[in-house]
């Protein structure tokens, strides 16, 4: 008896041992994992841009600049309305091309031009906010962002320039502003998923018109793609009701006939 209840002694003491052992484990996989994120999380902050990786070009007033070069590869960039105490008004040409890892835009403050080439074949940028104030869009600024679904064009847009977001083959809905007054050839060239809302200018209307450019989703291809699912998934239906259960109806009822 006396050994009966040592053994189930050592049992419990056993099971229990195993359990800190195994609540010990998780806690040390948690504590990983904590540190890992924290890593990570620190690794993408410092991805961030500052102010010391932009390269400006003071301007004739003395007081404003433009941005002329970049020397990081952040996956967020946000274009600060000052730099060392110089309001920023433009980027120049080519200041940001190519930068592959970039996903994200903001432009804060001041800036009213975009200059050419200035984020073009930035492939895996999705998304471009844009400031109040920006009049120019320059030539090929967003040309070859393959990756760019969003972008709002501000009340203050004046100008997009020749092949300016040409090859943006994701850009999904671009609302075309009253301001606008130029919008340059092929401008949108190869923008296979875009809509544009031409509902505030008369300009815009006659450029989809041109190009075949849809104004509403319904006129896009993404909408005639769903209807072809739809229509696709009625057949599909259809043919099974008839190769399956048409079938078994028709056996069942045979079966009940009297013979």
């Amino acid at each position: 008896m006396r050994s009966m209840i040592i053994t189930i002694y050592k049992k419990k003491c056993e099971a229990i041992v195993l359990e800190l052992t195994l609540s010990r484990k998780i806690y040390l996989l948690l504590a990983v994992f904590a540190i890992v994120a924290v890593f990570f999380l620190i690794a993408l902050k410092y991805e961030d841009n500052y102010h010391e990786d932009f390269t400006i070009e003071q301007n004739e007033d003395g007081t404003t600049a433009s941005i002329t070069g970049f020397s990081g590869n952040p996956r967020k960039l946000e274009i600060p309305a000052e730099i060392d105490g110089y309001k920023i008004t433009s980027i120049s040409k080519s200041a940001f091309t190519g930068l592959e890892k970039l996903r994200t835009l903001k432009i804060d403050g001041n800036v009213e031009s975009i200059g050419e080439y200035a984020f073009a074949d930035c492939t895996s940028l999705k998304k471009v906010t844009l400031n109040e104030g920006l009049k120019v869009i320059g030539l090929y600024a967003f040309s070859g962002c393959t990756s760019l679904k969003s972008i709002n064009l501000p009340d203050t847009l004046e100008v997009i320039d020749d092949f300016a977001f040409s090859l943006c083959s994701r850009l999904e809905r671009v609302k075309i502003p009253a301001s606008c007054t130029t919008i340059g050839k092929d401008a949108f060239a190869a923008c296979e998923s875009l809509v544009m809302d031409c509902s505030e200018n008369e300009l815009a209307l006659q450029v989809a018109e041109d190009y075949n450019i849809p104004k509403t989703f319904d006129e896009s291809f993404d909408y005639l793609m769903v209807k072809v699912a739809l229509i696709t998934l009625a057949l599909g239906a259809v043919v099974i009701a008839a190769f399956i259960i048409v079938p078994k109806i028709i056996r069942r009822k045979s079966k009940k006939l009297p013979e």
